[in-house]
Formats: C-alpha cells, structure tokens, sequence
C-alpha cells in the first residue's frame, strides 16, 4: 500500500488537480496445491492475470494456503493490503467438469481429508456466532450467460463444500458484511 508523505516530506507533491488517480483494484485469489498434487489449477490461472489491465482495473492476486487455520488471515492481509473494488476467489473442486459460479457460502467446516497442516475439523463453524450461510454479491446468473457466449462450459453450483474454499468464500462475505 502506498505510504502518504508527512508533512515534513522533501519530496515533492503532485497537486490534486495534476494527480493521476490509481486504478482501481481486482483482487484474484488462488489455492496452494493440496491432496498430493503437484499444482492447483486455480493459482495456475490466476498467477496468469497478475499485472493485467481489465476494463480499467489493475488485477491483483494472492496465493491462499490450503489450511483451515492460515487462509482467512492471508486473505485479510491481502483485502488490507490491496483495498480492492472486487475480489474474486478461485478455487478446485475434484470432479467436476465445468466451472461452477457459487452461490452460497456455509458456515460450516466439515473437511472429509486433512488440508495441507493436517487439521481435519468436522462440524466446526467458519465464524462462530456467525449466521448459518451467506449469498455471494456478484452477477452469477449474467456471469453465467457471458461464460456461455465465450464458449466455456460453466454452471452455477448452490454449495461450496465445506473444505477451505467455503471458508473462504464465507469469511470474504463475513468481511464484507
């Protein structure tokens, strides 16, 4: 994040009229590899649009750990960080087929393998005394239809699990809130 100079700075000051105001930020996130493979297909996808210019945005990204107890603060550092105007997290899901646009976020933590610390909770909140899920805030149905148009074989999905990509769906809407 830019520093602001101090009033004693020596630097000189563009003036307000004269500066050039920043992009605004798309932040794009990604997962580590995790389950014994050797790359996870959302940061190869995402690593790919680091520095890129869309639509007048400045595309961000962050790579998230697959571990219960490390992704949410990576992913608040990088919302701090970066202050983005959206954010979009990326994830895999193991057999399927298409993309799947989620809808709802749970608050719910109930992981069927370990992630990548070993941590294996079941039944455990994502914020405790939070509410039971969250509706994500962006287009799905309209992303659906451009998705379509482009070519890319895309659906919209009601459930992110309950692994480390719906905890971080849910918190980034926790956040958000």
């Amino acid at each position: 994040m830019p520093r602001k100079s101090s009033p004693s700075s020596s630097r000189s000051k563009a003036s307000p009229a004269s500066a050039k105001p920043r992009a605004p930020v798309v932040l794009l996130t990604g997962f580590e590899p995790f389950g014994g493979e050797r790359r996870n297909p959302s940061w190869e996808a995402v690593r790919r649009l680091r520095g890129a210019r869309i639509a007048g945005h400045r595309v961000v990204v962050a790579r998230l750990p697959v571990a219960f107890a490390d992704s949410l603060p990576v992913l608040r550092r990088a919302l701090r960080e970066y202050r983005p105007a959206l954010t979009i997290c990326i994830g895999q899901a193991g057999g399927r087929a298409r993309i799947s646009l989620e809808r709802v976020a749970l608050n719910l933590i109930d992981a069927r393998i370990p992630d990548n610390t070993g941590a294996q909770p079941v039944d455990k909140p994502v914020v405790v005394d939070g509410p039971a899920a969250y509706f994500g805030s962006l287009p799905v149905k309209a992303m659906l239809v451009a998705l379509d148009a482009a070519g890319f074989s895309a659906e919209l999905s009601h459930s992110a699990g309950t692994y480390v990509c719906n905890q971080v769906f849910y918190g980034l809407m926790h956040a958000l809130r």
